[in-house]
């Protein structure tokens, strides 16, 4: 066998094509969140309130992690992270990505590469 078939080289286009496509996913909901119409009651409805509960999740670890002084600039950093590990590994889940086949790898979820887990490492340890 060639030394380079288990270098898993070849998957790193794939990788960054479902890493792309999970980051989009993310932006445009976002996009849609902000966007999104209050109800008459001021209660939040469909996206947005994924969104708001999302960001009191990840405000409520950061609180606990960091103190009640430290948190508030870490917030947008965990939930960024929290929502792109979330969203990939529900696409995962709930794509076929196996089905898709291409010519120089396989596609699947962004967070079955070790290559994922060492730059989200590498972010949080940099920040």
């Amino acid at each position: 066998a060639h030394p380079a078939a288990f270098s898993q080289a070849a998957l790193v286009p794939a990788l960054l094509l479902t890493a792309r496509s999970m980051v989009s996913v993310c932006a445009v909901v976002a996009r849609k969140a902000a966007k999104a119409p209050v109800s008459d009651f001021q209660a939040p409805t469909g996206v947005r309130n994924f969104q708001e509960m999302a960001l009191g999740f990840t405000s409520d670890i950061a609180k606990n992690n960091l103190g009640e002084s430290f948190y508030r600039p870490w917030v947008p950093f965990v939930t960024t992270i929290f929502l792109f590990i979330f969203g990939s590994n529900w696409s995962g889940a709930l794509v076929p990505w196996k089905l898709l086949v291409l010519p120089e790898g396989e596609l699947a979820a962004p967070t079955n590469n070790i290559n994922t887990t060492v730059a989200l490492s590498l972010l949080t340890s940099v920040a």
